[in-house]
């Protein structure tokens, strides 16, 4: 019962604690000359709290979206695949010739 009581209270003030740090990420200082930093830190916050990790935005491809990140991945790979060209068989090069003085 103790245990449960503890628990409660420090989860109560790890919730005030947090909404203390985010009020003061999303309301800058007046007396802060740099306002860059406040809302750097306001960036900094909203782009831990998501939740998808994924950095590929879901793609278009002839005409239909495409969000799940295998198909992605074929897709990308499909692109790159037409886009860059393959090296040439260099065995076939003529060899310089030689410098002889």
């Amino acid at each position: 019962m103790k245990f449960q009581k503890l628990k409660h209270e420090v989860q109560r003030d790890l919730r005030q604690a947090y909404w203390r740090y985010v009020k003061k990420v999303i309301t800058p200082s007046a007396s802060d000359p740099n306002k860059f930093s406040s809302m750097k830190c306001f960036w900094k916050f909203i782009k831990h709290q998501r939740t998808e990790h994924c950095v590929v935005a879901p793609l278009k491809v002839k005409g239909k979206l495409i969000t799940d990140p295998k198909q992605k991945a074929e897709a990308l790979y499909d692109h790159f695949q037409a886009v860059f060209t393959r090296e040439l068989d260099i065995s076939n090069l003529p060899t310089p010739a030689s410098s002889a003085s």
